[in-house]
């Protein structure tokens, strides 16, 4: 509603919700967008206004809400009209991010700063709204998403004792790497690698106790990842004795009494909420487990 324009200060989602990390709505400053429309329309229309790199990173986890909403929702008029949207813009990303690329008007944009930082969302624009988007769409955005390929994921290479960081379970590269699977430009062995930074990742950067080298105030398993893992068949990943002390030892002894946070540790910790993506894998993961139940439910 604020990319189109249309944010009203008394609709529903701007009520507060102390519920969720004792915070209010959503931080609609983080859309880093415009709020008034003009940069909908001029996509809607085809029209490029050459906004910088921040504000067109900002708006694809926007257009992949609405790709979902319009699903959810069955608006076919919605989505199409997306479709058009993601055209334009990815047509302006495109000639920002590849080298042989540039606007109808002949521009050439190239910098190629971050061709990975907003590719998840990108990976999930082009899988929610795929059936909303034309030809010519479909194919630049699958080449934005192939260019990720040759960027490594950290732990690919890295000695295996040496994996202790969580940017190994950053999912990122693996959702853009996922999202064309069995097109054009997926690497097998880029899958295989960011596998293998995990495994060492829960091997020598968890303990056994379920407690974590780098301490949970920065830290995360990575629950999206476990669950991609686990539906390509490597669901073995989801079963590493670190990982389920993890869910099973730690995550219970650690809640505080009030439930809603827990003991974290490290120079970014204190009372937290656990990683919501975390908890809502294991369950998807192992819905009869009791133990892990237990934690989802609180």
């Amino acid at each position: 509603e604020m990319l189109k324009g249309r944010f009203q200060r008394s609709a529903w989602y701007t009520v507060p919700d102390r519920r969720v990390h004792g915070r209010g709505f959503t931080d609609l400053f983080r859309i880093n967008c415009c709020g008034d429309g003009e940069l909908w329309r001029s996509y809607l229309d085809g029209r490029f206004l050459h906004k910088s790199e921040p504000t067109i990173d900002g708006i694809w986890p926007v257009f992949a809400m609405e790709a979902l909403r319009c699903l959810v929702d069955d608006d076919d008029a919605g989505g199409r009209e997306l479709g058009r949207v993601v055209g334009t813009a990815t047509a302006e990303y495109a000639a920002m991010m590849l080298p042989d690329h540039s606007l109808p008007d002949g521009q050439k944009l190239y910098s190629r700063k971050s061709i990975d930082s907003q590719m998840f969302n990108v990976a999930y624009v082009y899988d929610l709204a795929f059936q909303w988007l034309d030809a010519t769409t479909r194919d630049t955005l699958r080449q934005l998403l192939a260019g990720t390929v040759d960027i490594s994921h950290y732990g690919c290479f890295t000695p295996a004792i040496a994996t202790v960081s969580n940017w190994s379970t950053f999912t990122a590269s693996l959702t853009a790497l996922l999202a064309i699977e069995g097109e054009p430009g997926f690497n097998d062995l880029k899958y295989l690698g960011i596998l293998r930074a995990v495994r060492n990742f829960f091997t020598y950067g968890w303990y056994r106790s379920g407690a974590c080298f780098e301490g949970m105030g920065k830290n995360q398993l990575g629950g999206d990842g476990l669950v991609m893992f686990a539906l390509r068949g490597d669901r073995d990943i989801a079963a590493h004795p670190h990982m389920l002390a993890y869910a099973r030892e730690r995550l219970t002894r650690d809640l505080l009494p009030g439930r809603a946070e827990h003991i974290n540790y490290d120079r970014w910790g204190g009372p937290k909420a656990a990683r919501l993506f975390d908890v809502f894998a294991l369950h998807y993961l192992y819905p009869d487990d009791p133990i892990i139940g237990w934690v989802y439910r609180n």
